[in-house]
């Protein structure tokens, strides 16, 4: 099956705001081969501003047979882009910073962790009010070292309720 559909509706927090909050999504990703998506999170946090700012994580493991390449360090393989419950995040311009990116290799069974947005994307995202909201993501992948003009991607439609 290309098709896979996972649940999450816990929610993790402290009593202290100043501690992220940890919203895990209802996904669905595919296709599921090489790339098996196993996890996402949104997380919020008090940025230096005093903003409750926002990223996303994802977790996956290459279920296939051979090796893959994501972007890593100062860069990552995951774009977002929120879809529905522009009430609740919104899109702020950001700095971008100045470091290094490689191409990670994630081993068959191997699993990895990518995030966005980052220092290095340039905008980021800011929690307005408690709610939902909807994003889609794109992971790419190649089964090279050197950066493809055309890499593989799944996709992932996540939904999010921020307490």
């Amino acid at each position: 099956s290309t098709f896979r559909s996972i649940s999450r509706t816990s929610v993790s927090s402290t009593s202290s705001h100043e501690s992220p909050i940890i919203v895990n999504a209802s996904f669905s990703a595919y296709p599921s081969s090489p790339i098996r998506v196993d996890s996402i999170e949104a997380v919020v946090w008090k940025s230096e501003n005093g903003a409750d700012s926002l990223y996303f994580k994802v977790g996956f493991t290459n279920v296939g047979s051979g090796t893959v390449y994501v972007t890593a360090g100062c860069g990552s393989s995951l774009n977002s882009t929120i879809t529905s419950g522009a009430e609740v995040v919104e899109m702020v311009s950001s700095v971008r910073c100045l470091c290094a990116e490689y191409m990670a290799p994630i081993n068959a069974s191997q699993s990895h962790v990518s995030v966005d947005p980052g220092c290095w994307s340039g905008y980021g995202y800011v929690v307005r009010h408690p709610g939902s909201f909807s994003a889609v993501f794109t992971l790419f992948w190649s089964d090279s070292p050197q950066p493809a003009n055309s890499p593989d991607h799944l996709t992932i439609i996540a939904t999010f309720t921020v307490p």
